[in-house]
């Protein structure tokens, strides 16, 4: 025990040494390991206008396909090029082993279906001559959904069953979704059969969910007022089964304009003020979130409760979270730049043991606390402080440790099965 002690206290002079040169504030357990310019703005904006898959990230670079190897996250390059593949403003969506492209707005340009199963030589395998502003896409459901921009456009519900040959199974008025009048959506999302818009309907903003599994006759679920302001826009929605995250942005308010993330069922304060969001993605358990000047990964312990596990103070834009190896990445758009930023998960530690494999590692995340709580999955512990006292027990079945009646300092996690498992630093800001 007191050589453990003497490495604290080796440690925590080090890591004063460390922070002195570095603002927190800047960031927390996250890191920006790789920018990639084009060179040109990426599909004439920042939104929907690529796709990550595997180690790949597809981008439309004004109509060209280009597809980035993020195998080695610090270093990503081109491994193909796929001219003329879609039309400079058309948004990817990624769904099984296929990447859909269609129009960001009522243009004509054609909705396209990419054959990825060979990563790095995607091959355009459909297409389909249609208009309108393609919203979402869910091959679980096989439907691709595109919308006429006008409050009473139709919606075109394209079949993609047969991925060499979408076509339009339903056609359906806007205006005669049920319940649905005087309602303008801004940004939709499919799970499985429910499909979810968020828009406004006069100075409020409002969440419609409906029942697509006949998409000729669409059934309502539910409606929610999400928030009543003069000014108000719905910036975006990521769903996932009946799970639903939606942002909003009020513009009554001097700026910066007062924002927030809406979900479903009930209502969640994020760890981390979002004040103006832009976009979000469920990866699994996982949230990411953007907005003007930050982006952040929240651990998803139930739909209304969020650990933040880290942020990076950068500029918005599209996310999408994707693994690499044994961790965990924010992929960002945004002007003309890709930029990869990795979750830290183990950024303190002591590996007593020699060698260890990802998986002979402890997970505590985040490391430093500053929430009162943490997240464990490696089985039974013990909690020490810097004196060798013992301060918490954490059982086989407990996930989220509670750390509220703790004060901040430096303290030893050691499990129980110490002969198989490392022991670990664990810091309480």
């Amino acid at each position: 025990m007191n050589r453990i002690i003497l490495f604290i206290l080796l440690f925590l002079f080090a890591f004063g040494l460390v922070f002195a040169q570095d603002t927190l504030a800047d960031s927390l357990n996250m890191r920006l390991v790789s920018t990639w310019d084009a060179g040109v703005t990426i599909g004439g904006g920042t939104r929907s206008r690529f796709a990550v898959w595997g180690n790949y990230v597809y981008v439309n670079v004004s109509g060209t396909l280009k597809v980035i190897d993020i195998e080695e996250p610090s270093s990503p390059c081109i491994v193909n090029i796929l001219p003329d593949a879609m039309n400079a403003g058309n948004r990817i969506y990624f769904g099984g082993e296929y990447l859909y492209s269609g129009p960001p707005s009522s243009s004509s340009h054609d909705f396209k279906i990419i054959d990825i199963s060979i990563p790095t030589s995607p091959v355009i395998i459909g297409s389909l001559a249609v208009g309108g502003k393609f919203y979402t896409v869910d091959d679980n459901s096989g439907y691709a959904i595109i919308k006429r921009t006008a409050k009473s456009g139709e919606v075109y519900f394209i079949n993609i069953s047969e991925p060499d040959s979408p076509f339009i199974e339903a056609e359906v008025p806007f205006g005669t979704f049920p319940g649905i009048t005087g309602f303008s959506a801004n940004c939709a999302s499919l799970s499985d059969n429910l499909l979810h818009f968020v828009g406004s309907k006069g100075d409020t903003a409002w969440y419609y969910c409906y029942d697509i599994s006949e998409p000729s006759t669409p059934v309502f679920i539910r409606d929610e007022e999400i928030v009543h302001a003069w000014t108000t826009t719905s910036t975006c929605i990521d769903a996932i089964s009946d799970t639903v995250y939606a942002g909003y942005v009020v513009y009554d308010t001097p700026y910066p304009y007062l924002g927030k993330i809406w979900t479903y069922p009930g209502d969640c304060d994020f760890p981390y003020l979002i004040s103006h969001p832009e976009y979000v993605d469920i990866y699994g358990e996982y949230l990411g979130v953007s907005e003007v000047d930050i982006v952040a990964i929240y651990h998803r312990v139930n739909p209304t409760t969020l650990d933040l596990l880290g942020y990076y103070k950068d500029n918005g834009g599209k996310i999408l979270l994707c693994e690499i190896g044994d961790s965990l990445y924010l992929i960002k758009a945004y002007d003309t730049e890709i930029k990869i930023f990795k979750l830290i998960n183990d950024t303190v530690g002591i590996e007593e043991h020699g060698s260890l494999t990802p998986e002979d590692r402890i997970k505590i995340y985040p490391n430093p606390i500053f929430n009162g709580k943490f997240c464990y999955t490696d089985g039974e512990a013990e909690i020490y402080d810097i004196c060798g006292k013992r301060v918490k027990t954490i059982s086989r079945t407990q996930k989220i440790v509670d750390t509220s009646n703790m004060s901040p300092g430096i303290y030893l996690v050691v499990p129980r099965e110490s002969n198989r498992k490392p022991q670990k630093l664990l810091i309480m800001n």
